[in-house]
């Protein structure tokens, strides 16, 4: 990417217009403030869908901005209408497979009646494991096959299991590799961008880690200090923002990455 590609794809837009689409979890948004504060920046932009400002990626940081008083963020414009944005989801994982999970019963099925009763939301989650080879599916059907409903029961169970300290969350894409390794998958339905759009506008949003966005170029490592989102206005915080990439383009220090790249955190 070229400097004014990249500032193409900046801005800093204001807190009041941003629209977040799931839920956060909670312990994961208060290391997150802790970070943010001890560094005083914001490391990432958050990426937002330009024509509805739905934020697609940064929902936690969106919620710390908030709770920080700060006015506006700093944000990755992208056009959500593009096939080269992708959605998938983030599949709760357990250590041993639930007979009941949340007080809740399931049924028996085979793997790929469960995935179509998901798409179909006639279930709300799938808990699948891997024993001698073969897979054990247990369905948690819905009690109707509206959206809203489906968002509810996968809302309603994740709080009674979200104490659970063998709750981890993987890529939809990373499924197999964990049944390998003899985690129990909790598979759920991909959203459509249209139903994350909607529920966001609606401001009824999806359970946490719903979704998994795609986004070809992907800006990271901005570091923007927290001072221009709570106590410049917003122009000049764009200005600010222009000189920072120029700058950092004159120092070389803007390094664009055709492979795919591991983040530590």
């Amino acid at each position: 990417m070229l400097v004014d590609d990249i500032l193409d794809n900046l801005d800093i837009l204001g807190l009041d217009v941003l629209l977040g689409h799931e839920q956060t979890i909670p312990k994961n948004e208060v290391r997150l403030r802790e970070a943010m504060l001890n560094i005083g920046r914001l490391v990432d932009p958050l990426i937002v869908d330009k024509e509805n400002h739905v934020v697609l990626d940064g929902n936690h940081r969106l919620s710390v901005l908030r709770s920080l008083h700060c006015i506006n963020a700093a944000c990755q414009v992208v056009d959500y209408k593009s096939t080269a944005i992708g959605v998938g989801s983030w599949f709760p994982t357990l250590n041993s497979f639930p007979e009941k999970l949340g007080a809740l019963k399931c049924d028996l099925v085979d793997l790929d009646a469960g995935l179509l009763a998901l798409e179909n939301k006639e279930a709300f989650f799938m808990a699948v494991v891997e024993i001698n080879g073969k897979k054990k599916c247990c369905l948690y059907e819905s009690s109707d096959n509206s959206l809203a409903t489906i968002v509810h029961e996968q809302q309603d169970l994740l709080k009674k299991i979200d104490k659970e300290p063998e709750i981890t969350y993987i890529e939809d894409t990373k499924a197999a590799d964990a049944l390998n390794s003899g985690k129990t998958v909790l598979y759920r339905k991909i959203f459509s961008k249209a139903e994350i759009v909607g529920r966001a506008k609606e401001k009824l949003p999806l359970p946490p880690k719903s979704t998994r966005h795609t986004i070809p170029d992907r800006i990271i490592r901005l570091n923007v200090p927290l001072g221009w989102l709570t106590e410049v206005d917003l122009e000049e915080a764009k200005q600010n923002l222009t000189l920072m990439i120029k700058k950092r383009a004159v120092d070389h220090a803007i390094r664009r990455y055709t492979e795919p790249v591991l983040v530590i955190y």
